[in-house]
C-alpha cells in the first residue's frame, strides 16, 4: 500500500539517520517481512478477514481472535482514517507521523491485549479479565526481539524497522492495559 515515492523518502530518511544502509531495498524486504509475519489481516476497506491458507488450526485461533478485535473495532470508528497518512508522497518525512502511529498503536494494543487474554484463557480454562494479565510491555517486547529461527527476516532487518513493526502491538498494549 506504500507509494514508492514514500518507500524511497523512508530509506532516505532512515539511511541518512545511519539507521539502514542506503543501498537497502526496502521495498523487497518489506514485502518478506510482511510476507513471513502475517497470518491472518482484517480489510477495514472491504469488511473482509483474510487468513493464510494451510495454517495450523492452533496457531491461526489467537490470530482470529485478534482480527475479529480489528472487525468490531471498525464497527465503532472506521479504522482507515485512524491510520491513514496526512504527509504529502514528496515529503522527506518519516512514512509514521505521531497521530498515525499513537492511533495505529492502540488499535493493535487493543487486538493484542484481547489475544494475549484469550491464550491465558485457553492455558488456564478460565475466563481471564485482561487486567489480570501482567503489563504487556513489560513482557513482549524482549521476547518478540528473540525470536531467531521462527523469523529469520525480522532478525536480519535493520532495528528502526523491527521497532517500527512491533511497537504499535508491544507499546500499544502496554498502553491499552494501563487505559483498561
Amino acid at each position: 500500500e506504500m507509494p514508492p515515492a514514500r518507500i524511497n523518502a523512508l530509506r532516505k530518511s532512515y539511511a541518512a539517520l545511519g539507521l539502514m544502509p542506503d543501498t537497502l531495498d526496502l521495498r523487497a524486504l518489506l514485502l518478506e517481512l510482511y510476507t513471513e509475519q502475517v497470518i491472518g489481516y482484517y480489510d477495514p476497506a472491504t469488511d473482509r478477514l483474510y487468513v493464510i491458507d494451510g495454517v495450523d488450526r492452533e496457531m491461526l485461533r489467537p490470530v482470529l481472535v485478534h482480527e475479529l478485535v480489528h472487525a468490531l473495532q471498525d464497527q465503532h470508528v472506521n479504522l482507515d482514517s485512524l491510520i491513514t497518512s496526512q504527509a504529502g508522497v514528496d515529503e522527506p518525512v518519516l512514512y509514521l507521523n505521531d497521530r498515525q502511529t499513537a492511533a495505529q498503536a492502540a488499535i493493535e494494543g487493543h487486538a493484542t491485549l484481547v489475544m494475549l487474554a484469550f491464550l491465558a484463557e485457553t492455558m488456564s480454562g478460565r475466563t481471564i479479565n485482561p487486567l489480570e494479565l501482567p503489563n504487556p510491555a513489560m513482557q513482549l517486547g524482549s521476547s518478540m526481539q528473540s525470536q531467531n529461527s521462527q523469523f529469520p527476516v525480522f532478525q536480519r532487518a535493520p532495528a528502526i524497522i523491527r521497532e517500527t513493526m512491533i511497537f504499535p502491538y508491544v507499546a500499544g498494549a502496554g498502553f491499552v492495559h494501563t487505559v483498561w
